[in-house]
């Protein structure tokens, strides 16, 4: 997904797609000894009502991914997406 500009009188802002603000989200956290604030994240560009949304996201995410896993194949141009059941292992 490209990046989307905005025009204004001076310059021209290029806006961050969701992919760099996730690398960059995860590069921060992974970057911390201690326990931060939600506000911490307006260090790296994120208001607090998008750092409410990101953090939602990534425990839901985190929640579902416990049990299941993504599955993508490459099929020459198109992609396949599929929802699998995790393997439980038996011991």
């Amino acid at each position: 997904m490209a990046a989307k500009t905005i025009a204004t009188n001076e310059s021209i802002i290029r806006r961050k797609t969701l992919k760099e603000r996730a690398e960059r989200l995860f590069e921060f956290l992974k970057n911390q000894e201690e326990p931060i604030y939600k506000s911490d994240l307006g260090k790296i560009g994120f208001d607090n009502m998008s750092a409410a949304k990101w953090i939602d996201l990534l425990l839901f995410l985190q929640v579902e991914f416990q049990s299941q896993k993504l599955d993508v194949q490459q099929a020459g141009r198109y992609t396949t997406i599929k929802l699998k059941q995790k393997e439980v292992k038996q011991t």
